[in-house]
């Protein structure tokens, strides 16, 4: 499990460039994964306890995060691998990290997610 989670977060830093204004967020459980792909090209990622202002691009009532194409560096060849890692990080029960720009509030547009936190210092 952890080389699985070593290659996920291996995965992950995969998107091109961090924007100037991201921001790691905390460790938090992914308790929601909603893929909007076929509807406007882009996940988005429910987390607990969550980010204070980010709701994600639809209100939804909790935190959530979105990685959308064309955002912060997310592209149509790596937001499958985004998608994979924040499906196994739910399943998995693993706590993450995300990066995302905290100028993009509410929605909250994301960049990274690390299984475990991107120095592994999540449960």
């Amino acid at each position: 499990m952890r080389l699985l989670t070593r290659m996920l977060v291996a995965v992950a830093f995969m998107v091109p460039a961090l924007s100037q204004a991201w921001t790691w967020s905390s460790c938090q459980t992914v308790t929601a994964v909603t893929n909007y792909l076929a509807y406007d090209n882009g996940i988005f990622v429910s987390l607990s306890p969550g980010i204070s202002g980010c709701t994600g691009d639809y209100q939804a009532p909790y935190s959530s995060v979105g990685f959308v194409v064309g955002q912060e560096g997310v592209t149509s060849t790596n937001i499958n691998a985004l998608l994979a890692t924040s499906l196994t990080a739910m399943a998995s029960g693993h706590q993450v990290m995300v990066a995302y720009d905290a100028t993009t509030a509410p929605t909250c547009y994301a960049q990274v997610i690390a299984v475990g936190g991107f120095a592994g210092q999540c449960p």
